[in-house]
């Protein structure tokens, strides 16, 4: 397999590199666990829903994210956040989410992946489809990593954030993309990079989601706080032009639920 450079991943010290250095301690954790065996065999035939889907028919689920009941029995795709640092996520929470949500919804769990044991422990807790992160990775680490799902039975959507990680998601086979709505580097609102997803996957003909939809918000949310607040401490400056928001992800604490299950 050729490797495919997708391009620098983060700055060194942006929040991409952080959460990063988190998926490679979850990956540590699990290492000196012992072997998981699966409980859940994957639906079939998640490859070929994924395909016949649209963003209207997915939810997204995370710790920090309140979502109706009712919008939650309308979906077919389930986009749960495991990812810990931007999402308070864990798989704990997956696993909950898997009890909850209808037996015959496609969950699809969307994590920094690095290595083959989280793909296995997404499996472990419900996962159908994995989310992988192209920026969070180089070289050919995002073709071993499909490899690594499809040989456990995983559907795989990857997210992007511009026309040139779509082609390398192509290029290794995924079944389709997610269009990163935030940088996960910076924590901004990225509408041009989803905008070069979604016209990039159209072309490909590959099925594509809208991801990071309710932290993009909360971000939007709070640059317009901030201005509000700059603006009345100085009346005398004219306010920048920032959209409003209403923030949907409010989470004060990162939780500390260990990666393992329990024996």
């Amino acid at each position: 397999m050729s490797e495919l450079r997708i391009g620098k991943r983060h700055r060194k010290r942006g929040a991409l590199y952080r959460a990063v250095a988190a998926a490679q301690a979850r990956v540590a954790r699990l290492a000196a666990s012992p072997p998981l065996t699966p409980r859940r065999k994957p639906a079939s035939d998640a490859r070929t829903r994924i395909a016949t889907l649209s963003t209207a028919q997915t939810v997204e689920l995370a710790r920090a994210i309140t979502q109706s009941p009712e919008r939650i029995a309308q979906a077919s795709l389930a986009l749960v956040h495991a990812e810990s640092s931007l999402t308070l996520g864990d798989y704990a929470f997956v696993e909950s989410v898997r009890t909850t949500i209808p037996p015959s919804m496609l969950l699809c769990v969307v994590d920094v992946f690095l290595d083959r044991r989280t793909l296995a422990r997404a499996r472990d807790a419900g996962a159908d489809v994995v989310g992988l992160v192209a920026r969070a990775l180089e070289g050919g680490e995002l073709g071993v990593l499909v490899e690594a799902a499809r040989a456990l039975d995983l559907g795989v959507l990857v997210e992007c954030r511009s026309s040139e990680e779509v082609d390398a998601a192509v290029a290794v086979g995924a079944d389709g993309v997610l269009a990163a709505l935030l940088d996960r580097d910076r924590l901004r609102a990225d509408p041009e990079g989803a905008a070069a997803t979604y016209a990039r996957a159209d072309t490909a003909h590959l099925p594509c989601f809208d991801v990071l939809a309710p932290f993009r918000d909360a971000a939007v949310s709070t640059a317009a706080a901030a201005a509000s607040a700059e603006a009345a401490a100085n009346p005398a400056a004219a306010p920048p032009d920032l959209p409003s928001a209403e923030s949907t992800a409010n989470a004060a604490t990162e939780p500390t639920t260990e990666e393992h299950r329990p024996t």
